[in-house]
């Protein structure tokens, strides 16, 4: 197992030399050239591994297969085409089978293999993409709000409602905050006299002389 793992991890530099070109994120035609052509040698070897055989190692899904699957994505799904794959019968076999193993498809997704290569664009013979242009809304001019057929009288009415309301508002705002007049209360005291000998006349003195 250990050799395949060793034999996956050396692809995976070729494996970048090959898709970086592809995915746009550099254009070096030299480099994808030559990613190509190791990893078609090495998907030869493989081939030649997997005659008679399931796996790479044993009857059974290693590490080793999901090494060598995941270093061959790429490769497959970009670059090694239907007419390729029919000459490798035996490893194009085992990537099909690989991509059908559900810890495959819950992780990686249904891998398809390509029909035809999809090759680098050179960026620099691209021609720029024209959007376009959005319409710009029409200003509508100020007289569209002239209406001649207006009535005065309403407008005047209405100017005149308008002015009066600011005035209550202002008189709310001069008013608000200062404090208003206590209110007085009025008492009344029904005051009777102690007896018959109450001199009614002292008493009624000493009960305005209350303040």
């Amino acid at each position: 197992m250990q050799q395949w793992l060793a034999f996956a991890q050396g692809t995976w530099g070729a494996c970048y030399g090959l898709m970086a070109p592809v995915m746009g994120f550099r254009y070096d035609m030299d480099g994808y050239n030559n990613s190509l052509k190791l990893i078609k040698e090495r998907c030869k070897q493989l081939n030649s591994h997997l005659e008679g055989k399931t796996f790479f190692v044993g009857n059974r899904v290693t590490l080793a297969d999901i090494s060598l699957f995941l270093s061959l994505m790429g490769p497959m799904a970009f670059a090694l085409d239907a007419g390729f794959r029919k000459a490798m019968p035996h490893v194009s076999s085992w990537f099909e089978r690989m991509s059908r193993q559900s810890a495959v498809l819950n992780t990686c997704g249904f891998v398809r293999m390509c029909e035809k290569v999809i090759k680098p664009v050179d960026p620099a013979q691209c021609k720029p993409v024209e959007l376009p242009q959005q319409a710009q809304p029409e200003k509508k001019a100020d007289d569209d709000d002239f209406d001649p057929f207006a009535d005065e009288e309403e407008d005047e009415e209405a100017e005149k409602a308008k002015m009066e309301r600011m005035k209550e508002i202002a008189k709310t705002a001069k008013n608000y905050g200062k404090a208003k007049p206590i209110a007085k209360s009025i008492i009344v005291w029904e005051v009777k006299p102690w007896g018959e000998e109450t001199d009614l006349d002292e008493m009624a003195k000493l009960i305005l002389a209350i303040e």
